[in-house]
């Protein structure tokens, strides 16, 4: 589960292999050749979400998410200094039209939304606000997807619940949802999209790599949207899950 968490989720920013190159990078330890920090981007992201004690630990305060995301994003970038891994921004960022929080509004934005954080039920209602918190503040220079995803899955692994793996089949609806989340306040197709794969996760059979790798190429999970879309919703077609309407 670990290795595809990492390879998915890099995937979806743009770090691109084939999965036997991943297996390669993660298994062997081997690098691509002449693609050093993509390779550590793979491998580093593996290591956080595949440590245990890493995956259970959420923040209780304030203070303590802004050092377990300083933390965790220090750990995912160690190999691209330029992006000043553990750095809050200091210059505003954007993504097409949606300009996220400001740097200087960074901490005081991510403190006030703790408070809500807190009221909700641990478990997926929590994940899903701590992903959607992060990805629209925004806070550092690169990497804030990733760091996102791995806070959900925190949150998930906390409470011995499936983390959710976002393959590249699905990519648009996860990315479409953010969008609707973001700019129109509607967050029923994000909140489905995450529950719909919180689902399939917990359908692969992880104890053996070959099987998952099997049953997930099947699945198509790891084809472009327009490839493989088709094949991957009559999986998550059977997931029957009730949301409210707004």
């Amino acid at each position: 589960m670990s290795f595809y968490e990492s390879y998915f989720s890099n995937y979806i920013e743009g770090t691109e292999f084939e999965i036997d190159e991943a297996e390669q990078i993660i298994f062997a330890k081997q690098e691509i050749s002449n693609r050093h920090e993509d390779s550590h981007d793979i491998l580093s992201v593996y290591h956080v979400v595949h440590d245990y004690t890493e995956m259970v630990t959420v923040p209780e305060s304030a203070d303590d998410l802004m050092h377990l995301l300083s933390l965790r994003h220090e750990l995912i970038l160690h190999a691209r200094p330029e992006k000043r891994p553990g750095k809050l921004k200091v210059k505003p960022n954007k993504a097409g039209d949606t300009l996220f929080v400001l740097p200087d509004h960074v901490e005081g934005t991510l403190a006030q939304a703790f408070t809500f954080y807190q009221q909700l039920d641990p478990g997926l209602a929590r994940a899903i606000f701590i992903q959607f918190m992060i990805t629209e503040c925004h806070p550092f220079d690169d990497g804030n997807g990733r760091l996102a995803r791995i806070m959900m899955n925190a949150e998930l692994a906390s409470h011995e619940q499936y983390k959710i793996i976002v393959p590249t089949v699905h990519r648009d609806s996860y990315l479409n949802g953010l969008r609707q989340a973001s700019r129109s306040g509607r967050f029923r197709t994000i909140c489905k999209v995450f529950a719909d794969l919180q689902a399939y996760t917990s359908i692969i059979g992880w104890e053996d790599y070959g099987d998952a790798r099997s049953t997930l190429e099947t699945h198509y999970a790891d084809k472009l949207p327009d490839d493989g879309v088709a094949v991957f919703n009559k999986q998550i077609a059977q997931f029957k899950i009730a949301l409210p309407p707004a």
